[in-house]
């Protein structure tokens, strides 16, 4: 074979649409049906299921607007639960759809490898040039909550229920973790969540963590800096934390980042390096394993990545794999949005830029009783290379956080500085008014020897 790949979820399907471009060598190997599981599957059910929460949300402003009728709506969440699952289910016929034909190159089985261009599979062995893992990725669970599995919900798992337990604990308050925990809440259920880390929803910086932990724990209680240790109990779990507190639940919504599915792969027969934590040694620019030619998309790899990275760089590992493409690519800036009644969203390794000594940092905000907050505060938060002003990273805080921070990503791709993306013409909702407000007090002289990208370049690429 030219390339064998393994693993049929959405990047694994992309990368065999891609190969077909180019060879009718190749096969993909999947155990069990396509798109039926995986990122693919988890991501389209979570974004169904969030959706329709904040719809029903929305009911509570409606009066505010001087529309009646809000307060009588109700909802049925055993039969949301079962439209996000149907949702999932279109969303994986339709990408089943897209093969074209696609079925006979198709291969059921585990695979194992028995050397680098060697895989074992539904009885066989398959001899390839390349191969390309695509085998997806599923919640991490750490040792000390794994006993508790009858009492663990995951994003894996949440949506075989048929309706939400009346007290969660949420475990994990990342981008995903916040967003159902007050989805969880808005459905009436008693949430109590903790992180161990001393961020919230993706923000990082102290005094900002802080500000928007204490507007939204008014919802329910949130515990940062701590990690509760269960019991099980014949009710469900008591969970205890700093000595002296205690509080029960039904189950336990884990929410603490994802991990490659390479179990049952045998790559260690390749003697590939491995890091801290057991991933094997990879290029992110080439998405190649160390030495070997095998070629790994970010939905197997300990990258943070959304939807549209995992499809895209399906495609793109087959390019390498195929040598197609043999220019290293860039790194994906990181970015992270947690959605809920005020939207959170990052922009770069903002960890990384609050310990730089280069770098300035420029916020402007609005109290919950500002005319335009809408009852919450908001806050954009930039980060500049203190030297000539480049664009480096945000945070964010506001009702359409999403938007504004795509902007600035935009913006920190192209290396534009505050001063560039001020000249862009932003139109959108009010808050774009916040980020233009930080935007001038961000706003440097740029250097005559600094060449930038045009606000025009920033118009094309933002449109397309």
């Amino acid at each position: 074979m030219d390339v064998i790949i393994i693993g049929g979820g959405t990047a694994g399907i992309n990368a065999l649409q891609e190969a077909r471009r180019y060879t009718d060598n190749v096969i993909l190997i999947n155990n069990g049906p396509l798109a039926a599981s995986g990122a693919y599957h988890v991501s389209v059910q979570s974004n169904a299921f969030l959706n329709a929460v904040r719809l029903y949300a929305a009911q509570r402003k409606l009066a505010r607007l001087g529309i009646e009728g809000g307060e009588n709506v109700t909802v049925d969440v055993p039969r949301l639960m079962a439209s996000a699952r149907q949702a999932a289910e279109a969303a994986a016929q339709q990408l089943r759809v897209r093969l074209n034909g696609g079925s006979a190159y198709m291969i059921e089985g585990s695979a194992q490898f028995e050397g680098p261009t060697k895989i074992r599979a539904g009885g066989n062995l398959y001899h390839a040039k390349t191969v390309v893992l695509a085998t997806g990725m599923q919640s991490y669970v750490p040792s000390y909550l794994q006993g508790y599995r009858e009492r663990l919900l995951t994003a894996e798992t949440l949506f075989k229920r048929q309706d939400l337990p009346h007290r969660i604990g949420v475990v994990g308050l990342g981008p995903s973790g916040l967003a159902m925990a007050q989805a969880f809440a808005e459905l009436g259920s008693r949430v109590t969540s903790f992180d161990e880390r001393h961020q919230l929803g993706g923000l990082v910086h102290g005094p900002l963590v802080e500000r928007m932990h204490g507007h939204l724990s008014a919802a329910f209680p949130m515990y940062l800096g701590v990690r509760p240790t269960p019991r099980e109990t014949t009710t469900g779990l008591k969970l205890r934390w700093n000595e002296d507190q205690f509080c029960a639940v039904d189950a336990l919504y884990v929410s603490l980042g994802r991990r490659p599915v390479l179990d049952g792969l045998s790559l260690r027969r390749l003697e590939i390096p491995e890091n801290d934590e057991g991933m094997p040694s990879y290029d992110a620019r080439t998405l190649q394993l160390e030495g070997v030619p095998v070629y790994l998309t970010s939905d197997a790899s300990d990258e943070h990545f959304t939807m549209h990275e995992s499809r895209d760089e399906g495609v793109q590992a087959v390019r390498y794999a195929l040598g197609v493409d043999t220019a290293p690519r860039a790194v994906p800036l990181p970015f992270s949005v947690c959605a809920g009644e005020v939207s959170l969203a990052t922009v770069g390794d903002i960890a990384s830029l609050l310990k730089r000594s280069d770098v300035s940092a420029f916020e402007a905000r609005w109290e919950p009783d500002h005319l335009l907050a809408g009852g919450a505060p908001a806050v954009v938060r930039l980060y500049t290379r203190a030297s000539d002003g480049v664009l480096l990273g945000a945070e964010i805080a506001a009702a359409d956080a999403s938007h504004l921070a795509q902007s600035v990503a935009v913006a920190v791709q192209r290396h534009l500085t505050a001063r560039d993306l001020l000249e862009v013409p932003l139109q959108g909702a009010h808050t774009e008014e916040l980020l233009r407000q930080v935007l001038v007090s961000a706003s440097v002289p740029l250097r005559a020897t600094k060449k930038h990208p045009s606000p025009g370049a920033f118009l094309h690429h933002a449109a397309s």
